[in-house]
């Protein structure tokens, strides 16, 4: 029998009561989120309690305790988490994927109130079209697969240079024998059904875009150009996509992005969006409060902004409260994948329509250290690694990250936007992890259709 005192908590527990007295158990580095049957709640309380307290007697309660050890919620006294935890750091930001995020326009045929870009009418030409074509072809045999995500702007826009890319990278990747994965973020304007099958067709999976409410807040808040509104032809695409086959694979991901208007109409836009895509789990939602992302738009909106901290609490409350059913699987994945910023990653490169590469997608274009190289028509890139190396370095020295549970999952390396582009030390917390009692508590809540969270099956004890 082992003792207690042989044993330590991983630090990167995290342990929440759930609805009807379950105990949920979370822990990013070893990849859990299970809850345990109300029945075992004390006892889980029990073993954790003298784990922690380090008790020299044998262990009383073994079918637990042998539970929690397999789930990596005890661990041996003399196992360095730490160096696991670091190990899968360098894995993150190393890992042999190439990643590129293009802009086929920086043109948007919206005009969105908070959006923090300038909509320049800058498109790419065909000599930068062929210069990234070009950097695959000579490149892709250095790595295991190829992502691409489609930005903008409105990618939608060009959707001719999407087509035309999009072929190229799916025939290198086949002659080549690597995967080619791909997004797309676009406001949904442009994404009718055929729209979304050429897509499809393109092995683009996921899809996000953003309504914020229903008309009275949505079309004040996401309009076209000469100021119309736009529900009603986002909502038309998404049903004409809903009607395909459910054999065809893929996520919708549909944010919200809520102002003080939109949260006095929350549980009425739930209710609606509810009633149209409960029943297909290839669409799920997030929400989230408006915030200020920068740019120049944004001073003419502040008045309708969510306090942050104050506010977004109220949202999630308010979501919880509600009794219509929504997949939040986008919020699931905040909380199980990583958060590690995508521009610490080595091969990971934003492309603009001239072929400037940057880490970020951000509206600080015009900082010096933003940019980090150029690929030309020829699929040559220069990038200037000094800057490159900045991205790639976490917050190490913050002491209050080296104890936090959630450590794991970003690694104090959630956002480095501004200590790269301002020399900032403050450090930048990732939502999963200030939201994540709300974000697990709705996960829970609607886990009976959704099945986020793995129910721990206790074996029958003799």
């Amino acid at each position: 029998m082992p003792n207690y005192c042989d044993y330590k908590l991983s630090k990167y527990n995290y342990f929440l009561q759930g609805i009807q007295g379950t105990m949920i158990y979370y822990n990013h580095l070893y990849k859990q989120l299970c809850k345990f049957p109300a029945e075992y709640y004390e006892r889980v309380q029990d073993c954790i309690s003298a784990t922690k307290q380090g008790r020299a007697t044998a262990v009383d309660d073994i079918v637990i305790f042998n539970e929690l050890c397999r789930r990596n919620a005890l661990l041996p006294k003399n196992y360095d988490e730490e160096a696991v935890s670091a190990l899968h750091y360098m894995n993150e930001i190393t890992r042999n994927s190439l990643c590129f995020i293009i802009y086929p326009t920086l043109a948007c045929n919206f005009r969105c109130p908070y959006c923090y870009q300038d909509h320049e009418n800058l498109n790419m030409n065909a000599e930068v079209a062929a210069g990234i074509i070009s950097y695959v072809r000579k490149n892709i045999i250095k790595h295991r697969e190829l992502h691409v995500a489609w930005f903008g702007g409105e990618p939608l826009l060009r959707m001719d240079l999407i087509q035309k890319m999009s072929e190229a990278f799916m025939d290198i990747c086949h002659k080549r024998n690597r995967l080619y994965t791909s997004a797309i973020t676009t406001n949904g304007y442009l994404l009718n059904k055929e729209t979304f099958m050429r897509l499809y067709r393109l092995n683009v999976r996921k899809f996000a875009i953003t309504i914020d409410g229903l008309h009275d807040v949505h079309d004040k808040q996401r309009i076209t150009i000469d100021g119309k509104g736009t529900l009603d032809r986002i909502i038309s695409n998404l049903l004409d996509i809903k009607t395909i086959s459910s054999n065809l694979k893929f996520e919708m991901n549909i944010r919200s992005n809520v102002s003080k208007e939109g949260l006095k109409t929350l549980e009425k836009y739930v209710k609606y969006m509810s009633g149209l895509f409960a029943d297909d789990d290839r669409f799920c939602f997030s929400f989230r409060p408006v915030y200020d992302w920068g740019g120049n738009n944004i001073e003419g909106f502040r008045d309708h902004l969510l306090e942050a901290r104050i506010g977004s609490k109220n949202l999630y409350d308010l979501l919880y409260d509600l009794d219509y059913p929504v997949n939040y699987f986008q919020h699931y994945e905040e909380i199980t994948n990583s958060t590690i910023c995508y521009a610490s990653r080595e091969h990971t490169y934003a492309i603009e329509p001239d072929g400037r590469l940057s880490k970020c997608t951000s509206a600080n274009r015009h900082i010096a250290n933003y940019f980090v190289g150029r690929i030309d028509g020829h699929g040559n890139m220069e990038t200037d690694r000094n800057i490159i190396a900045q991205w790639a370095t976490p917050y190490r020295e913050k002491a209050d990250c080296k104890d936090c549970f959630f450590e794991a999952n970003c690694h104090s390396n959630f956002c480095v936007l501004d200590k790269v582009l301002y020399g900032s030390r403050e450090k930048k917390c990732p939502g999963g992890k200030e939201h994540i009692a709300e974000y697990i508590k709705l996960l829970d809540k609607n886990n009976d259709r959704y099945r986020y969270i793995e129910e721990v099956e206790i074996k029958k004890e003799y």
